[in-house]
């Protein structure tokens, strides 16, 4: 059965893992989206090590990586989620464009606070 459902990305904010997602991740499923939460760079079960991130970039590059990823007539929306936003206020949004540019993106964002 093909999914009609929209693909959401859902990104953790600091101090978390995709773990962090689970409710809203069991939500969007059961009304028929696809959803992938990803683990950033030495975060939940990412292998990275924390003293092997030198930069935001290297904090982010699972999620460039599984965009790159993704078909070109991929269409997503990324949830990005942070205590404050500071992560993700206009990085994410042009780290993306500029790394995916062949993807139709929405970049939501979510503070926890």
């Amino acid at each position: 059965m093909k999914n009609r459902g929209s693909h959401f990305v859902l990104v953790h904010g600091a101090c978390h893992g995709a773990w962090c997602w689970y409710k809203v991740a069991a939500q969007l499923k059961s009304t028929g989206h696809k959803v992938t939460a990803l683990d950033l760079a030495a975060s939940g079960i990412h292998p990275k090590q924390v003293h092997e991130v030198h930069s935001l970039s290297d904090y982010v590059e699972p999620l460039l990586d599984y965009m790159a990823s993704l078909p070109p007539e991929k269409r997503v929306t990324v949830w990005a989620e942070s205590a404050y936003l500071l992560p993700w206020r206009g990085f994410l949004r042009r780290f993306l464009l500029q790394s995916s540019p062949q993807h139709s993106c929405l970049v939501l964002t979510s503070a926890s606070r």
